[in-house]
């Protein structure tokens, strides 16, 4: 018997060790298994991978996995074996004033929408117990609304105003 290192066959890249055993019909012969080498890989590091290139094995960065961004700003997992792309970033990239702004004023609309929400709710409530709105509940209910939707564009106009 005698050692053997098996590789994947697309990639080159070690699988596992194994034994290659004496061929019965031919003494001293050890016929080795399709994609495997007598030849030992280097020991294990850290962030990389042993790869057979048919004569040798080569240290390859390994960084199958891992999430970051290109350059352009597009969200990237890497799925093959080498060096991570070029200009790779681990942290997302800022956002433009454009889609900071558009992120800005959709969370501002968002949080104003539920209010006026709750406000629609609370008049179908009043009209359904009541049958009408008193005068006095009327207007509470109109000077909340119309100070929700001042609150509203001051905070639009505040984040306008900041930029």
């Amino acid at each position: 018997m005698i050692d053997i290192y098996h590789y994947n066959a697309q990639t080159g890249e070690f699988v596992s060790p194994g034994v290659a055993h004496e061929d019965p019909l031919l003494p001293g012969q050890h016929p080795l298994p399709a994609h495997s080498t007598a030849v030992q890989p280097p020991a294990a590091q850290e962030g990389r991978t042993s790869v057979w290139n048919g004569v040798e094995w080569q240290s390859v960065e390994d960084h199958r996995g891992a999430s970051g961004w290109l350059p352009d700003g597009t969200p990237h997992t890497v799925t093959v074996l080498g060096p991570l792309p070029e200009g790779w970033s681990d942290t997302a990239p800022e956002p433009s004033e454009e889609e900071a702004l558009e992120a800005a004023l959709a969370a501002i609309e968002a949080r104003y929408t539920a209010k006026a929400a709750v406000l629609r709710e609370r008049m179908e409530i009043v009209l359904l117990v009541n049958g009408s709105i008193e005068l006095a509940n009327r207007a509470a209910l109109a000077a909340e609304w119309q100070a929700t939707q001042d609150a509203r564009d001051a905070e639009i106009l505040g984040l306008l105003g900041g930029m």
